[in-house]
């Protein structure tokens, strides 16, 4: 049979909607298959999750047990099928892995729901190309994501939270808190323990809820950097910016060296080290 201008699209969409050709348009997610589990942990039992590609939020809550519900998804059925979950249990660890093929079958990943006890430890929490967020906790977490942001909220231990390409948020966090990304924003608010801030080019914001009792450091590139202090604050400062102005509300007592682009010298009778630092950007030290 010849084909035509006028008749070739009408044989195409009766190919389709015969199901006859399974044509690929490219969605990583197109084919998807839910998961779930549970198991007992111990008050104070250790989790790591290691995940290839997929958003990753973890709750905690007071049973002891974790509750694990996600989706995997690839953009054939072939790589969907092989994605696994592989786990690893005992009564005080759980280590989870999600699993791809070295074959090349396209995008494909997965994405978790957990909760987890309150008094669980995240030793380490690792994913690709998507966010992580983790609320309600009272002990440590370790976070790291290559391309996404990365989210903390109401967490009674240390944060250590890294990621390459996205933004960073910390809400009431009750240890020390270390954060990185070389291309986003960082946001810190509530930080009780000693507080690092890096960024490569964006800026920085840092709200303390009380007068600091650590050290507080910041650096960014090509930034701005926001520190925001309770007005009985006492500190050691040391701010520098290469191109722009530092600038504070507090007065500087002791020996004080300040220039437009520079402030070296005490707030108050001195305390823990302020340390703020950028190359291109403005650096502000305001009261609450």
């Amino acid at each position: 049979m010849r084909l035509t201008l006028a008749t070739a699209p009408l044989i195409l969409l009766s190919v389709l909607l015969s199901g006859c050709v399974d044509l690929d348009f490219g969605p990583s997610d197109r084919y998807q298959a839910d998961f779930h589990y549970t198991y007992e942990l111990q008050p104070g039992g250790h989790i790591n999750l290691e995940n290839m590609n997929g958003s990753v939020e973890i709750s905690g809550w007071t049973d002891n047990k974790v509750e694990i519900t996600g989706v995997k998804f690839a953009s054939t059925r072939e790589g969907l099928d092989e994605v696994r979950i592989d786990i690893h249990h005992t009564p005080n660890s759980l280590d989870i892995r999600t699993s791809r093929p070295s074959s090349h079958y396209g995008s494909m990943g997965a994405r978790y729901a957990m909760k987890v006890p309150k008094t669980a430890v995240l030793d380490r929490i690792t994913t690709s190309n998507a966010r992580l967020r983790v609320q309600d906790l009272d002990t440590s977490v370790s976070l790291k994501t290559s391309n996404g942001p990365i989210r903390v909220e109401n967490l009674g231990g240390a944060v250590d939270a890294q990621t390459s390409n996205g933004s960073v948020e910390l809400h009431t966090i009750a240890g020390d808190a270390r954060i990185r990304t070389s291309n986003g924003p960082v946001r810190a608010e509530g930080i009780t323990g000693e507080c690092t801030a890096h960024t490569s080019n964006s800026s920085i914001t840092i709200e303390m809820d009380h007068a600091p009792r650590s050290a507080i450091r910041a650096e960014s590139s090509n930034g701005s950097i926001t520190l925001r202090l309770p007005g009985n604050t006492a500190a050691r400062l040391e701010a520098d910016t290469s191109n722009g102005s530092v600038r504070t509300d507090f007065d500087m007592t002791g020996s004080v060296r300040e220039s437009r682009n520079h402030i070296n010298g005490k707030i108050g009778e001195g305390g823990p080290l302020i340390e703020l630092t950028t190359r291109n950007g403005n650096i502000g030290v305001l009261k609450m």
